[in-house]
């Protein structure tokens, strides 16, 4: 019965330590209801009133976030953007991701199968 109130309060702990570097990490023009700097205190001075509160009125929805910025508030690149890793694009890979999306590798083989006939 220890080892399962010792287990209920490593959780409980891990929960609240989530909960205020979620509180800490979320950019203060999402957070809900309260100041960024407020929550953080009510996390920290009442640990588990204070998670639950946060979880519940605090914490950005998913429907609130933006859609193109990540967790840390940067900005992903619009497709066809430039980036500092060359063009950024969703629906064009920067090289086929199989053989058979290989333009080259399709002609490469046509022209084979046009020299060899197939055996039977």
């Amino acid at each position: 019965m220890i080892r399962f109130g010792l287990l209920l309060t490593l959780i409980a702990i891990a929960i609240w330590l989530y909960a205020i570097f979620d509180a800490l990490l979320t950019p203060a023009d999402q957070t809900r209801n309260l100041p960024k700097g407020a929550w953080v205190v009510i996390v920290l001075l009442l640990p588990d009133l204070g998670t639950i509160a946060w979880f519940i009125l605090g914490r950005p929805r998913r429907a609130d976030a933006s859609r193109s910025q990540n967790a840390r508030g940067m900005r992903w690149p619009s497709p066809g953007a430039a980036t500092p890793f060359g063009r950024a694009s969703r629906s064009h890979p920067a090289h086929p991701s199989a053989p058979d999306d290989d333009p080259e590798f399709l002609r490469q083989l046509a022209e084979q199968l046009k020299r060899e006939p197939p055996k039977d």
